[in-house]
């Protein structure tokens, strides 16, 4: 019991030294434009794609096409840019879709944080509850079929079930897609009747062994449900 507690210490002060370098590391990124080298070829483009500023990434955006719903299908390993995503400790992230008939829907999977240099090989290991094996889940989105060819894919909190303490139910992503498996979102809330872009992020799959959306990623029994069907 004791070196069970003792472990478990450990990995507490080791994810807070891992969450401090990773503030300080996507601080830089978003102010300064600071980026160390990676090698996968998905990875360098999502970073190239933070270090541009808001106006050109609302340009490309409001010019491109969203992804097919189903397409979207899976886990996604998410990076968030903008300083408050790195004061509030939330630079990094999973996103989880599925279709269940003619419906698409999906959640966020909260992961401990890593410096961005470790992103490659360490980055996206999802949280667990603390009674159980299973995994945290939170912000739950209805995914909102394209008006048109031309438009971005919409992901609704608004019309999913959240809680009421959870501030993600206000949110509305739009996405587009750079190329097959990267894909640029807006996420906005909506105040006074216009939308307000509070920060932007990429999804991307990386495709290598040191992926962790399917090499550690636990399938919720929702989604499991979902994909049984």
């Amino acid at each position: 019991m004791l070196l069970t507690g003792c472990s478990t210490l450990a990995k507490i002060s080791d994810h807070r030294i891992d969450l401090c370098r990773a503030k300080m590391s996507f601080l830089r990124l978003n102010t300064k434009g600071n980026r160390p080298c990676v090698k996968n070829r998905k990875l360098d483009q999502s970073l190239n794609l933070l270090t541009m500023p808001a106006d050109h990434l609302d340009r490309m955006i409001e010019s491109g096409r969203g992804p097919e719903a189903e397409q979207m299908n899976g886990a996604w390993l998410g990076i968030n840019k903008g300083v408050a995503a790195a004061a509030t400790g939330w630079m990094q992230d999973i996103k989880y879709f599925q279709t269940c008939g003619q419906s698409s829907s999906g959640f966020n999977i909260p992961v401990h944080q890593v410096p961005i240099g470790d992103l490659e090989c360490t980055g996206w290991q999802p949280k667990q509850k603390c009674l159980s094996n299973e995994l945290k889940t939170l912000g739950n989105f209805i995914v909102v079929p394209n008006r048109c060819d031309c438009s971005p894919l919409r992901l609704d909190y608004t019309q999913a079930e959240n809680p009421w303490y959870d501030p993600a139910q206000m949110l509305l992503d739009d996405l587009v897609e750079i190329e097959p498996n990267l894909v640029l979102g807006r996420a906005s809330i909506c105040v006074g009747g216009k939308l307000r872009t509070l920060a932007y992020f990429v999804l991307l799959r990386m495709d290598s062994e040191c992926d962790a959306a399917d090499a550690v990623l636990k399938i919720p029994a929702c989604a499991q449900a979902c994909a049984s069907e």
